[in-house]
């Protein structure tokens, strides 16, 4: 029998950083809240023949994937809001440019991060700030980045 691991990760303690530069990102997990959607698909395909019970299925390439991120709303120029909002409205020539992001769920040096950022992984939706009478809380914004896949590291610094 296995034992129950005791190596586990609060969702509510990782970090987050963005940028058009994969070497030099700026970290937004201060006004981060959620990143979600970290989920990558396999091409398949299934034939039913007119003998047999059960489908052919075969299997392709992994399919490109949509990460969103969810961000508190602030209009001041360093905060993650102007940040994003500033790569999403000058994102290169109307066909984008590349962006940058990384997220590590443990957030300390040694820790796994996951990263999108190739001349592929485009900043493909941003949100600008919704209101809503019914609630106090914080504004918070959306902005999505889709790429061909993540990669996985340790967190140096």
């Amino acid at each position: 029998m296995a034992t129950q691991t005791t190596a586990t990760f609060p969702m509510s303690c990782g970090r987050v950083w963005i940028g058009v530069d994969c070497d030099n990102l700026t970290e937004i997990s201060g006004k981060s809240g959620r990143v979600q959607d970290t989920s990558q698909t396999r091409q398949t395909g299934d034939y039913y023949t007119l003998r047999g019970e059960n489908a052919l299925i075969e299997y392709g390439k992994k399919e490109p994937l949509t990460v969103s991120f969810e961000i508190v709303y602030n209009d001041e120029a360093l905060e993650a809001y102007e940040t994003v909002r500033a790569l999403w409205e000058t994102n290169g020539l109307g066909c984008g440019s590349p962006v940058c992001v990384r997220w590590s769920p443990g957030g300390e040096v040694g820790d796994q991060t996951f990263s999108m950022g190739t001349k592929f992984t485009q900043l493909v939706e941003f949100f600008y700030p919704p209101l809503d009478a019914q609630t106090g809380g914080p504004i918070v914004g959306t902005f999505r980045v889709k790429g061909p896949t993540i990669d996985v590291s340790v967190l140096a610094t």
